[in-house]
């Protein structure tokens, strides 16, 4: 399992391979192993750890190499280089973790490979610090923001005049020191964040002190597409600690490559060298005949009495009398007899001669290699196993994704139709009723509402919500995010609280005086309501009477509501018909008590006997 990508090309550069090689063996030394060459093959640096080199060379003079360090610790490094006429050099640098799936800090080697060269992504520059924007240069990172060839996060930090210039410089290569390698950094000065703002308007701007992901091929004239676009605000860079915020941003743009299938370029130098290294395997596995005897064929089907070792193996028992010849003279004859046979089967012949003995030993080393071959093979084979499952397991999801986005647009298609449908019928009735001019008239701003963009927005404006109390996690919430790149979730889940908080307001006011769910069926003039298709009041007696399944449901409120401080939280609106997630909120109504209406909870669906 790979833990680790990069991928970039470089420009000109003179003896590319050179500077490749002279990289790699700084790299080594600094991890105590040394290589004089890098021929192809295998070469062994230490007790369990080895080099692979495999090259490829086309007629046009084209080179692909691949280089792999495995470690006896179970680590393994995979460089791979191609240069040719009549475009840039490449390099591709992959790790598999000791232990999948964990976290794996930049490579050092990477590090010394950006440094070395001009690296790109796209049009994207990847450096060891972010790269200082000036006013004169908004043009060029706007190029950069909306490049549909690059396969990395650029990430683009604001200041202002406010902010000092040398520490917020440094907090910005801090911040992003983790995805050195794997994405552009760029920090734009006051004038330039100021420009950028005017080019690309309030939906892609990136706000002083804080710090923008873009995604690839972002395109500012649509003010939707800025919800792809995660901004990391100034409130949260103060609260977190450099560590927490640098590792978010690190695992985000390592799943940014990871989550991608090889850029074609790449696909196809890795198929040609792993047809090579493929092979190269098979080849061990089955030596010509030259391999094994010394002599240009198998020797001759001769008989033991036809063999002679040299005189001193000869028993003269008369003047013109010669014995036979005693091979390997001093021998046990059961160990000649057994000698003669292993000869008669694995070559053809019972000849004890030296070279049937050395053809032997040929074969058993060779019988060494290739249970290592064969092991070799096995390995790859399982891997190769893996990786079809795992794009399968790929396959799977994107197509859940997508059944998600379709049953989510169809929702939003009828919900559409059944307003305008309303709409058109209040209209009417205006009319009628002589009130024509209020008909067509705009909503006030007060009465629009204005979604949040993301999960995160939506715990940031909770005060806006004054009968609500949220103490779900924030955490497990903004994993939604993932999940709602346009902001789709955020936006119905916003509209539920919305119908929550107007319920509690509803109660107080005495506009209402029924629970939640008969409020959403028929919610009083001036108030938002909900779906109540959308809407549990309770969750099925199976959950309920479950241990683990209750349990689950339990969520933090005050000690006023209940002294263990915490309550079961049943009652749930739905997100939307996402198969993969199912997003919920749960509540607890309590305005009968307080007034208020404590929200414990909003995430994917809580564990269920449909969902386990």
């Amino acid at each position: 399992m790979v833990d680790y990508r990069s991928f970039f090309e470089v420009g000109d550069v003179e003896d590319f391979e050179h500077e490749i090689d002279r990289q790699l063996h700084s790299w080594l030394l600094s991890k105590s192993l040394r290589l004089e060459a890098l021929p192809t093959g295998r070469q062994i640096v230490a007790e369990g750890t080895f080099v692979d080199v495999v090259l490829d060379v086309s007629p046009d003079g084209s080179r692909r190499r691949r280089i792999r360090l495995s470690e006896p610790s179970g680590w393994t490094t995979q460089l791979t280089t191609e240069v040719g006429p009549h475009q840039p050099s490449s390099v591709w640098l992959e790790l598999d973790a000791a232990e999948p799936g964990s976290w794996t800090a930049t490579p050092g080697l990477v590090r010394r490979l950006v440094d070395a060269f001009d690296a790109t992504d796209g049009l994207a520059m990847l450096r060891g610090q972010p790269v200082i924007v000036r006013e004169d240069d908004v043009d060029d990172l706007l190029d950069v923001v909306c490049d549909p060839d690059r396969r990395g996060f650029v990430f683009v930090a604001g200041s202002s005049d406010l902010l000092p210039w040398q520490a917020w410089t440094q907090q910005v290569g801090a911040l992003l020191a983790e995805t050195v390698g794997l994405a552009g950094a760029y920090l734009m000065d006051p004038h330039a964040t100021v420009a950028f703002a005017d080019r690309v308007g309030h939906s892609h701007a990136v706000p002083a002190g804080g710090v923008r992901t873009f995604l690839p091929e972002a395109d500012p004239a649509v003010r939707v597409d800025g919800r792809r676009h995660r901004i990391l605000g100034p409130a949260r860079i103060a609260a977190d600690p450099d560590w927490k915020l640098r590792r978010m941003l690190g695992w985000a743009s390592r799943e940014q490559l990871l989550g991608q299938q090889l850029p074609p370029r790449f696909s196809r130098v890795d198929r040609s060298l792993q047809r090579i290294e493929t092979e190269t395997l098979v080849d061990q596995l089955s030596p010509g005949q030259q391999e094994i005897f010394l002599s240009d064929g198998p020797p001759a089907e001769t008989s033991a009495r036809e063999v002679s070792t040299g005189p001193a193996d000869m028993l003269t028992i008369g003047p013109d009398v010669v014995a036979e010849p005693r091979p390997f003279a001093g021998l046990d004859v059961a160990v000649v007899d057994a000698l003669q046979e292993l000869t008669r089967e694995l070559l053809g012949s019972t000849d004890l001669g030296i070279e049937s003995i050395a053809a032997i030993a040929r074969l058993a080393e060779h019988g060494h290699a290739t249970r290592e071959s064969v092991g070799e093979l096995r390995a790859r084979l399982l891997s190769d196993l893996e990786q079809i499952a795992n794009l399968e397991d790929t396959q799977a999801r994107l197509q859940s994704e997508l059944e998600d986005v379709q049953l989510s647009w169809a929702e939003e298609l009828e919900a559409t139709s059944q307003l305008q449908d309303q709409v058109r019928h209040l209209q009417r009735e205006l009319m009628q009723a002589g009130l024509g001019n209020d008909a067509w008239s705009e909503v006030p701003l007060e009465d629009r509402t204005n979604p949040p963009e993301n999960f995160t927005e939506l715990f940031e404006r909770q005060d806006e919500l004054k009968y609500l109390v949220l103490t779900a996690d924030q955490r497990v919430a903004e994993e939604l995010n993932d999940h709602d790149l346009l902001g789709n979730s955020a936006s119905k889940a916003w509209t539920a609280l919305l119908a929550l908080n107007d319920y509690a307001r509803a109660r107080e006011s005495k506009a209402f005086n029924q629970g939640f769910h008969a409020y959403l069926k028929d919610a009083p003039a001036g108030y938002r309501s909900y779906s109540a298709h959308g809407h549990s009041p309770v969750e099925s007696p199976t959950v309920k009477n479950n241990g683990k399944f209750h349990d689950c449901r339990v969520f933090p409120v005050p000690t006023s509501i209940d002294p263990s401080g915490s309550r079961y939280m049943d009652a749930h609106l739905k997100l939307g018909a996402k198969k993969s997630i199912s997003p919920r909120i749960h509540y607890l109504d309590a305005v009968a008590l307080d007034g208020k209406i404590y929200v414990g909870y909003i995430g994917r669906h809580l564990p269920s006997p449909k969902t386990n």
